[in-house]
């Protein structure tokens, strides 16, 4: 099985030659394709036909295609996955007559990541199909999210079968969500059925539809779906013509082309507006904003409504429009705000009461979504909340789920302060927070009550959406309610989509929801069952009382990572962990939300706080006594606010296993190897501490790898009609499952030769594992999964492999895939993957699915201060994945570096910075304290061995182990110390650059440094 190392340099350039031949003589700019007249509209299609389906591109003009022939962008063997800009420009005269082809449109079928923008297919296409048309797509396919924003349709679309629409056809399976954002679609669409005017099917995986209309006809429709059709798909701010999933416009073309619609649209308003339209031109709205804003002309109230008389439209601003009358920053009249009422003060808003959190609710409520606040003091908000306000998304109509929402999209911190609030509702949806998306709530209290008789309260928020963070909160809410059936309540947020995370929560009020279902005390609901994750939060309630399919902690997440409750509750979930009501006032539950350390965020004044809070003016919580050898907590352990260290004694070691808690120390390669047998075997069924303390070098040994999956054919019991026993197969796993600390030795020479999956050092590791501190070389020769490190993670919770080298060559063969240097395979996306501080050197030899650092990261990953310079083979990149696989919008990539790599979340290196030092320095400025050293001249990159040195740079361009170089103490011999660099021009920079620098001092001097 062993190929010679060349091969892997062999398919890279194979690959290369192969992306040349595919780009035509399309041009491309910073790897964008250039897209300027219908030919070359249609050899991108072919691009992405050939197998490039991440390639991005834009149109740099209307295209018009008259006598082009045109294939759809994307097809179910090659669907198409990158970003497409429009940049404002329509497509013309495209037509698309298939009357036996399934997925018809612009684009034919997209998957996960693909982003279709600015672009409208105009009146002169037709565009036709057997099923699955649309004007922009035919449909998705596979998992993730497809997003759409500002695109529209003016052409007919027509199905002989189903699923015609305007902008997209369908979500196959329900597998993909669809994000929809500011669209339209002012064509016919005629279909034999479940046909609709921007989607005929969005399924049930959290689509969004957001601020989008038609006004076009449609034949085929199902019931009353005329703008999409869902089953957990949801729209706001929607509008049609037909009225049934948005508010009602007119379908008279007077009113389309006059403005009136687009005024509509736009609330009234000609600031801030999403719709735009160039009279006299546009027949109708759109939403590019070089087609002018309308304005309405005639005698208009505060709020942009007519006083009473006719209005016209103009793209001057002509009208008499009476002022606002403010009060406290909000119109008596219209509700609208003033705002100059408030001043930032170093880009935060500080509230300070009631008024001042009205004010800026109506902020948010009236289109200014991006802003950030602070409290200054707890605010008593009742008086208010008993009038419906909710921040981003206040509804005067009734404040349904459906009702046009502006969610908030800023940083909230209340810096440990409280608000109160008292609603009394009864329409669905009633929360402090309504809406937000990808906003951050930290440092706060609420308490108070809500009371409604309807569904998707929240103690803090009704939904969140995008990469949300929740951080430092405790609600002490009473919730109360008798909606009978699915509710979904949550004692902090009702539901979350997306990327969702609550770190250092408590919910420590009470939820009496006899006769509710589907609710929970932190989430109830998560779409995103392994993209949202909880960890360190409590749930301490007076009282939990609500019925079928409801649970503790949070509805459909998996990653849940160091959670309690009390066990008042009477529930058992295997998420979190049950802890006595006495824990909360002893300061054992806030001990062990720290994770048994000093370290974490919550605090307790012993005696005095009834329960942990994770604020900082609280006293952190020490342990007293003594804990087991594994760190679990004894009998003896008492807590207080005196520093102080629970003592820990040594394991009990007979020939290096303890025999209390079963912990291994590995000091030999046998060692090694027995505790692979004893993983492989079940002996270990549970969490173990191992240490290794010394070299291994595995020359010679036929390597096994620690954990292992295999299949196994057992008895069911039952017989089959000739009396013969009936077998059935079984997934037989045990992976290895708890810390694996190698201290900073190497395992060298590691060969693995095998006609299975899940290799490595670590074949198969359970969620919640630590692997960290070891170095592996060697080569691994599998059928896939496969990675030095860790081939294959299973299960629920966090992985992190921290400090670890991968010097591998791994080769999962011309049939393989997930071939990785650090982690192989994320298996069915289940665990919050962590990795920080790693590099892999090995070549990745597959066919298809590896990269880098991990062959499929999944739905939620965070890769800090990480780097490769390993050659992946050609074929078996994703698109441009070459560092890692993930979902999208799934993984963050902070400080992380690739040798000639292609992702674009990652730093771009050359071989040359391996040995410089360029790439010692880089990496560990991600790091508080360094991480790489680097012997320059000796060491071909850096390593862990702080034996080896730190690299200092000179501001220019040399690397050196020699600290008097450095930029900084350069500039620190002048006066002072750096503060803030800048440029001559005045922006502000991370290091001194060649040249002349303005530096400010710490000693408050502003100097020019000269760096030649």
């Amino acid at each position: 099985m062993k190929k010679n190392l060349l091969i892997s340099m062999l398919l890279s350039f194979m690959g290369c030659w192969t992306g040349m031949s595919e780009a035509n003589a399309l041009e491309k700019v910073n790897d964008v394709y250039q897209i300027t007249n219908g030919q070359d509209l249609a050899d991108f299609s072919n691009v992405v036909a050939s197998g490039n389906g991440s390639a991005n591109a834009v149109l740099t003009a209307d295209i018009d295609m008259t006598g082009i022939d045109f294939a759809p962008i994307g097809s179910l063997s090659s669907p198409y996955s990158g970003t497409f800009d429009g940049q404002q420009h329509y497509i013309q005269s495209l037509t698309l007559e298939l009357p036996e082809q399934e997925y018809v449109g612009l684009f034919g079928v997209l998957s996960n990541g693909a982003y279709i923008k600015n672009v409208i297919v105009d009146w002169s296409c037709v565009i036709s199909g057997s099923a699955f048309v649309g004007g922009i797509a035919g449909g998705t396919s596979g998992q993730g999210t497809v997003t759409f924003e500002n695109c529209g349709n003016e052409a007919a679309v027509g199905a002989t079968n189903q699923n015609a629409a305007g902008i997209c056809g369908v979500s196959m399976g329900s597998g993909c969500g669809i994000v929809m954002l500011n669209c339209f679609n002012t064509g016919g669409i005629a279909g034999d059925r479940e046909c609709a005017a921007l989607c005929g099917w969005v399924g049930d995986n959290g689509s969004l539809i957001q601020n989008c209309y038609n006004a076009g006809f449609i034949v085929g429709m199902d019931g009353s779906f005329s703008l999409f059709r869902n089953q957990r798909g949801k729209g706001t701010g929607n509008f049609d013509t037909y009225g049934n999933q948005g508010t009602l416009i007119s379908a008279d073309e007077y009113d389309l082309s006059s403005g009136s619609v687009c005024y509509q649209m736009n609330a009234n308003k000609s600031e801030n507006v999403t719709w735009y339209q160039k009279l006299g031109e546009d027949a109708h709205p759109v939403p590019f904003a070089s087609h002018g804003v309308v304005y309405a002309v005639g005698e208009l109230n505060c709020d942009g409504t007519s006083k009473g008389g006719d209005l016209s439209f103009s793209n001057t601003d002509e009208s008499i429009r009476d002022a606002h009358t403010f009060e406290n920053g909000v119109c008596t009249k219209c509700g609208d705000v003033d705002h100059n009422f408030k001043q930032p003060v170093d880009g935060y808003y500080e509230l300070a009461n009631a008024i001042d959190l009205n004010w800026f609710a109506g902020m948010v409520n009236h289109g200014v979504k991006k802003i950030n606040a602070r409290l200054t003091a707890d605010i008593d908000f009742t008086e208010y909340t008993k009038k419906d306000i909710m921040i981003g998304g206040f509804s005067a109509d009734g404040n349904n789920e459906d009702a046009e929402e502006s969610g908030f999209v800023g940083i909230f911190d209340g810096q440990n302060h409280k608000i109160t609030i008292d609603y009394k509702a009864t329409y669905d949806a009633v929360a402090l927070f309504k809406v937000v998306s990808d906003a951050t709530i930290r440092n706060l209290i609420v308490e108070g009550t809500i009371e409604s008789d309807m569904r998707f309260m929240g103690g803090l928020g009704f939904v969140s959406r995008g990469t949300s963070l929740f951080e430092n909160i405790i609600v002490n809410v009473n919730i109360t309610g008798s909606y009978p059936g699915d509710a979904t309540d949550g004692g902090i947020f009702a539901v979350c989509h997306e990327y969702p995370t609550f770190r250092n929560c408590a919910f420590v009020g009470s939820m009496n929801i006899p006769s509710s279902e589907g609710s929970a005390a932190i989430i109830g609901y998560a779409h995103g069952q392994v993209e949202t994750v909880i960890e360190n939060c409590y749930v301490a309630p007076t009282l939990l009382s609500f019925t079928g399919n409801s649970t503790v902690i949070a509805r459909h997440v998996g990653n849940i990572d160091n959670c309690y409750y009390t066990e008042n509750i009477d529930m058992i979930i295997d998420e979190a962990t049950s802890v006595p009501e006495a824990t909360l006032a002893t300061g054992e539950l806030c001990y062990l939300l720290n994770e048994g350390g000093a370290k974490g965020a919550w605090r307790q004044n012993l005696p005095g706080d009834a329960y942990p809070v994770p604020f900082a003016d609280h006293k952190m919580v020490y342990a007293n006594g003594s804990l087991k050898c594994d760190g679990s907590l004894t009998d003896d352990i008492h807590y207080s606010n005196e520093e102080g260290e629970a003592q820990r004694p040594d394991h009990t070691y007979v020939n290096d296993i303890c025999t209390v808690c079963g912990a291994r120390i590995i000091r030999s390669v046998e060692q090694l190897q027995q505790l692979a047998a004893d993983v492989n075997d079940g002996t270990i069924d549970k969490s173990i501490i191992v240490d290794l303390v010394e070299d291994l070098d595995l020359t010679g040994v036929d390597y096994v790898a620690i954990g292992s999956r295999t299949k196994k054919m057992v008895d069911t019991g039952e017989v089959d009609e000739n009396q013969q026993p009936i077998m059935r197969e079984e997934d037989i796993k045990c992976p290895f499952n708890g810390t694996f600390d190698g201290h900073g030795h190497r395992v060298s020479n590691m060969v693995i030769e095998a006609e299975s999956s899940n290799q490595g050092l670590f074949g198969l590791v359970q969620a919640g594992s630590t692997i960290k501190n070891v170095v592996v070389s060697g080569e691994i020769y599998s059928i896939g999964h496969s990675a030095g490190i860790v081939g294959t993670s299973i299960g629920k919770g966090v992985l992190t492999i921290e400090n670890c080298g991968s010097e591998v060559l791994v080769n999962v063969g011309a049939d393989g895939a997930n071939g990785a240097g650090i982690l192989g395979v994320n298996d069915l996306s289940a665990a919050y993957v962590r990795i920080i501080n790693c590099y892999s050197t090995g070549d990745i030899v597959g066919s298809r699915e590896c990269g880098n650092i991990s062959g499929w990261l999944g739905d939620r990953a965070e890769v800090i201060n990480t780097w490769a310079s390993g050659i992946v083979s050609a074929e078996a990149i994703d698109g441009t994945k070459s560092f890692a696989r993930f979902n999208a919008n799934g993984a963050t990539f902070t400080n992380c570096y690739e040798v000639l790599g292609t992702q674009d979340n990652v730093g771009f290196i050359e071989y040359d910075d391996l040995a410089s030092g360029k790439l010692c320095y880089l990496i560990n400025k991600g790091s508080d304290e360094p991480v790489f050293y680097q012997k320059l001249g000796t060491d071909l990159f850096p390593v862990f061995d702080a034996s080896h040195g730190l690299v200092y740079y000179d501001g220019k361009d040399t690397y050196s182990n020699d600290p008097s170089v450095d930029v900084k103490s350069i500039a620190a011999t002048q006066s002072g110390t750096p503060a803030v660099i800048y440029s001559l021009s005045g922006a502000r920079q991370q290091q001194m650059h060649r040249g002349m620098n303005i530096v400010r001092m710490t000693n408050g001097t502003v100097k020019k440094v000269l760096v030649k």
